[in-house]
């Protein structure tokens, strides 16, 4: 029988197929393009709702709603590189509690976004064409820039600058390096986002982690000042505080210990960092070595020698970051004084005694210390006349003591009968703080950036000397006893305290920027209040 002729059969089949196969094919390209689409859709949405974040600057939706769509449409065109058709966005402002998005209008102040973005796709193997929308929601975040106690905001003031001198002399700065010269640095600024930049720093928020050479940190500064203002007595001294670091400039800074920068916020990092608050505090990190000997005695009353141990343990730091997220803490001293009083004889007219002599049993003993102060930045207010910032402190309380041993040699009677009577009396003085430290709002205007604003407190003062009771000595009443002491505190010691709240505490409280209820706040430079965020 013979064979059946089969060939072409299997072209029906391969014919039924390949249609069906090119119509999945063609659904497949149609359904990728629109995936295409949505997701420019969705980068599109992204980059329209971070720029429209930025305009969310405190005003009302009132003022803002006018512009919103311009605003938006040119958004687009910076971003019109999409699949499908020309694409079009609607923003809309609101508010954010949570994950919950309230439509804005009128006087209410919007803090959040959403846009969608739609574009429509014409479909190459089938008919019609499909849709593609994204949306996105983006917030505006407010953050700012502050310092907890200040150096350079005091550093006018001839006391305190020549507190900062001696100290910094001490670290052997240079002898050519004049108390004028470190008042020259008062004023001037330097940007810090500018600073990172000079610093090849990859980014504003190393500032809070990079460790620089102290002259290639004054070298850059010196490239950012003139940029800022700064006047040329200004830049002259800080190049002679640069020319007279000698081996000192080759040591190493830790940043960390001068800026706090919180995570994300480096972007909208627009600080404007005291000059003098940062070659004093870089000088003294890179020194390493947090107590010098310097001599704080010149002129006291009655001293014969008064060396104090200051230590400046922390550099100020600059902090900055979002509300709610950007702790900081104040610079630490401490002040341990040894002198003793030269012998002299004490004018007194207390009956019965002769003649009073006046000398050190032991040496006196100045002790001085701070806590470290803390703080947290806990909002921000952006308005359209005015922008605030509150900051919480705490701690930051400042003591002091003075113990002043003094020997008395009173001579009883007269020649021939006179017995000279040795006494030993010691004087106290201590500083108690009181008061509770709060929070500070500084509010511009009217108040001022740069400005120190104490949370409380006044200025660290030693009150009224007391006295330790000295007991009974033969030959000596009572009444003797507490004419002599009472002679002794107003004609010796108190004029002692006084001069060392005058010379020492004073200056020193100041130069710490702490005070003995608490500490200053300084708001840098005005918060940025647009740093834009997607949520969601």
């Amino acid at each position: 029988m013979p064979r059946r002729d089969e060939q072409g059969a299997v072209v029906p089949l391969v014919a039924i197929l390949l249609t069906t196969l090119l119509g999945i094919t063609a659904l497949t390209v149609d359904i990728g393009v629109q995936r295409v689409a949505r997701a420019d859709m969705q980068a599109v949405a992204d980059m329209v709702a971070l720029d429209l974040a930025r305009e969310l600057d405190g005003r009302a939706a009132s003022a803002i709603q006018p512009g919103l769509q311009a605003a938006a449409d040119r958004s687009l065109a910076r971003n019109a590189d999409t699949a499908g058709d020309a694409a079009s966005v609607v923003p809309e402002l609101g508010t954010l509690t949570g994950t919950t998005f309230a439509p804005a209008s009128g006087a209410t102040i919007p803090d959040a976004v959403r846009v969608s973005a739609s574009t429509s796709v014409d479909f190459s193997f089938r008919p019609g064409s499909g849709g593609a929308g994204r949306t996105a929601l983006a917030v505006a975040r407010a953050q700012g820039c502050y310092k907890l106690g200040s150096w350079g905001a005091r550093l006018g003031t001839t006391a305190n600058a020549n507190l900062v001198y001696r100290v910094l002399a001490a670290h052997g700065v240079g002898a050519s390096v004049t108390a004028a010269t470190y008042q020259g640095l008062a004023g001037a600024v330097v940007d810090a986002a500018d600073l990172a930049t000079a610093l090849g720093l990859a980014s504003p928020e190393a500032l809070g982690t990079a460790s620089v050479r102290l002259s290639t940190l004054l070298d850059a500064a010196a490239q950012v000042v003139g940029r800022n203002g700064a006047t040329a007595g200004q830049v002259a001294a800080l190049h002679a505080v640069r020319a007279n670091l000698g081996t000192l400039g080759n040591q190493s800074v830790g940043l960390a210990n001068l800026f706090t920068v919180g995570a994300g916020a480096g972007a909208g990092l627009t600080a404007a960092v005291d000059l003098a608050d940062l070659v004093i505090g870089a000088i003294l990190v890179a020194d390493g070595n947090s107590a010098v000997a310097v001599d704080l005695g010149t002129g006291l009353p009655g001293v014969g020698s008064f060396v104090s141990s200051v230590g400046l343990i922390q550099a100020a730091r600059t902090a900055c970051g979002f509300a709610g997220s950007t702790p900081n803490s104040s610079n630490q001293v401490a002040i341990t004084s040894h002198a003793s009083l030269t012998d002299q004889s004490l004018p007194i007219g207390v009956p019965g005694l002769a003649a009073v002599t006046v000398g050190s049993a032991t040496p006196m003993t100045l002790t001085v210390t701070t806590a470290s102060a803390t703080s947290t930045l806990d909002a921000i207010t952006c308005g359209s006349s005015s922008r605030s910032a509150t900051v919480s402190t705490s701690g930051g309380l400042l003591s002091a003591s003075i113990v002043i041993p003094v020997s008395l040699t009173v001579t009883v009677g007269v020649a021939p009968l006179a017995v000279r009577v040795p006494l030993t009396a010691t004087f106290r003085a201590t500083l108690t703080p009181s008061g509770t430290p709060g929070s500070v709002t500084i509010t511009v205007p009217s108040q001022a950036y740069g400005t120190p604003y104490s949370n409380g407190g006044a200025q660290a003062q030693l009150p009224t000397v007391t006295l330790d009771p000295v007991g009974s000595v033969a030959g000596i009443t009572t009444a003797q006893l507490t004419d002599l002491t009472d002679a002794v505190a107003s004609t010796i010691v108190q004029p002692l305290v006084t001069a060392l709240n005058a010379t020492v505490l004073g200056p020193l409280s100041d130069l710490a920027g702490l005070r003995t209820a608490g500490a200053d706040v300084l708001l840098l430079d005005q918060p940025t209040c647009t740093t834009p965020a997607l949520k969601g």
